[in-house]
């Protein structure tokens, strides 16, 4: 098992959307090589997710769509409801509901952390 205390937001999340993904390949192809291998992902996708929806901070995964106003969310963590009053199926579906509702001094900081 992997040592996840060592890993931070976005290894996890980009950890869980690599399992994600890989389960959706297996999920194409069953046979009896890969039942164990789609399991053992399963398995690890529900310990990123637990981890994920019991930290005390929102997790998300997202892209800017080409005219770069626009984000979408592919992953949103079960905390976003305590912080922003939103579900997770909320904010994936309208990727601009979040907007205007930083806290002025994150401002800077978000969009900086944007344009990397």
């Amino acid at each position: 098992m992997i040592a996840d205390h060592n890993k931070n937001k976005a290894q996890l999340i980009s950890d869980l959307e690599a399992i994600r993904h890989r389960l959706a390949e297996l999920e194409q192809q069953p046979s009896s090589n890969t039942i164990g291998a789609v399991k053992a992902l399963r398995e690890s996708q529900e310990h990123l997710s637990w981890i994920a929806d019991h930290s005390p901070v929102m997790m998300f995964r997202h892209r800017h769509l080409p005219d770069f106003d626009t984000l979408e969310f592919s992953y949103v963590s079960q905390h976003s409801v305590a912080l922003t009053g939103f579900t997770p199926e909320e904010i994936m579906a309208d990727g601009m509901l979040l907007n205007g509702r930083y806290h002025p001094d994150d401002v800077p900081g978000w969009w900086e952390a944007q344009r990397r």
